[in-house]
């Protein structure tokens, strides 16, 4: 029912991290990160092992910020298995109560390493295999 709060903050954050580092990445160290377009000469674009980096950062980046809200989605998943007491109709509810019985690490972060195993190299691959579909379309 709420994993759209997660999925749409996990995507803004991350196209956004994503394109902030590459636009200061680009503007100022040009030639040390970019090389020009296959299909633009004219345009810098990040060369592969760069844009694999910044990808993986945009990707640690927007799930640490995002991540609150996927434990509270899991939690609400499994509302019904938990005992009476530890139900909760809200997201803010839920991340209320899960912020004050199990804290910060333990409970809004709770796996969020774990999550970064999966996470960084899939953001990394795909931004840069976006990064490259956009210059074999020709859309820089």
């Amino acid at each position: 029912k709420h994993c759209g709060e997660f999925i749409f903050c996990f995507s803004g954050v991350s196209f956004f991290t994503f394109g902030t580092l590459k636009s200061v990445g680009l503007s100022h160290a040009p030639t040390l990160l970019g090389r020009p377009s296959s299909d633009n000469p004219n345009v810098l674009v990040l060369k592969t092992h760069i844009n694999l980096l910044c990808g993986g950062v945009a990707g640690a980046i927007a799930q640490t910020i995002s991540y609150p809200f996927d434990v509270t989605r899991r939690r609400m998943q499994l509302g019904t298995a938990l005992p009476e007491f530890e139900k909760c109709l809200t997201m803010w509810e839920t991340m209320k109560y899960v912020y004050g019985h199990h804290g910060i690490r333990r409970g809004l972060y709770r796996g969020l390493s774990l999550n970064y195993i999966r996470c960084v190299p899939s953001q990394a691959v795909a931004f840069t295999t976006y990064e490259l579909m956009k210059q074999f379309f020709h859309l820089n």
